[in-house]
């Protein structure tokens, strides 16, 4: 048995010394996969081109956003690439101050995101035979008029306003803004239990010409290939009002989508913060991303592919001008790709 004990250790030793030991101690850098399209087909371009072009390890970690990103303080992962901080204002305040993570620049601007309807709700869509149903709506301060339009099922001296997932932080931003309108006394609000679930729901609607009041945000597939309306609010957007002291008593926030990186390792790999930095989307570029992998059926990795064949002249702009051999070994990589 010793003799066992003894040839298992040594063979144990001797495997070792053939290690590489720079692969056998590599950290993969593992970028945040949360739970909406965007961002995951971000990750997989990115992803790939640090993969195969970087030769690095490659991990995506999935979670809903707030233990999201304390993981990301902490450095259990270490890439926020499409980072909606102002639906996290706490949060980002936070994090700020204490330094525990670096912003890297703006991935794309004019994000949109708030309550919308089916445009046919308020113009009607004669094509379909379809006559407005609310043509006044325009705010959100509106909807009080509007609650039998949108009807709840279940309590039906209610509207209904479809929001966020749970898990969301924005979810419960919009119970504190339903209040603070005073709309709760008109509405109710149901979660659906996913993105997806969220999409399907706004999506069914759609096609059978029904009205529906949801919380959405672009860049999205839906928002690129079907026509909804944002409702405005009244009072424009404000830092002071967009507050939990204050219920956000304003309009959402059109975020500038930034990329955030965990310090230690931004600082630990400088390699990856020259070219996150670089990493820049719009917002018109995503939407056409998004509509190519719904209509399409397409997997996130597979429209990162796409996307990385289709649009080389942006993503060459990326790579640092002292590291243009990544562009080769990107290519080498796509050119295998069926």
């Amino acid at each position: 048995m010793k003799r066992i004990v003894f040839f298992a250790i040594c063979t144990l030793l001797l495997v070792c010394c053939f290690i590489n030991p720079s692969m056998a101690a590599e950290e993969p850098v593992v970028f945040l996969d949360l739970s909406w399209d965007s961002i995951q087909l971000q990750n997989r371009i990115a992803g790939y081109i640090v993969e195969h072009g970087y030769e690095k390890k490659v991990d995506y970690l999935f979670s809903e956003s707030i233990p999201g990103l304390m993981g990301l303080e902490r450095g259990n992962v270490h890439i926020y690439i499409d980072g909606w901080v102002d639906n996290q204002p706490e949060w980002w305040r936070k994090a700020k101050k204490t330094g525990t993570v670096v912003n890297l620049g703006t991935n794309y601007d004019r994000a949109p995101q708030g309550w919308y309807v089916p445009t046919y709700v308020i113009r009607g869509d004669p094509e379909r035979g379809i006559e407005p149903m609310a043509p006044d709506l325009e705010y959100a301060e509106d909807l009080p008029k509007y609650w039998e339009l949108f009807m709840d099922p279940e309590v039906t001296d209610k509207g209904r306003l479809t929001n966020a997932p749970l898990g969301w932080k924005i979810s419960s931003i919009i119970r504190a803004k339903l209040k603070s309108l005073g709309l709760d006394k008109n509405y109710v609000i149901f979660e659906p239990g996913s993105g997806t679930a969220l999409k399907t729901e706004a999506l069914a609607s759609y096609k059978k010409g029904e009205p529906i009041l949801f919380y959405y945000w672009e860049p999205t597939a839906l928002m690129g290939n079907y026509d909804f309306t944002r409702l405005k609010e009244k009072t424009p957007f404000s830092d002071d009002l967009w507050t939990v002291e204050n219920g956000y008593n304003c309009d959402f926030p059109a975020p500038v989508v930034i990329k955030v990186m965990n310090k230690e390792f931004a600082d630990n790999n400088p390699w990856l913060v020259d070219f996150i930095k670089k990493y820049e989307t719009t917002l018109e570029l995503n939407n056409i991303m998004l509509a190519e992998m719904a209509n399409n059926e397409l997997s996130t990795q597979d429209a990162a592919v796409w996307f990385l064949k289709n649009y080389k002249e942006i993503w060459h702009k990326w790579i640092p001008e002292d590291r243009q051999e990544i562009i080769g070994k990107v290519e080498e990589a796509l050119a295998k790709e069926k």
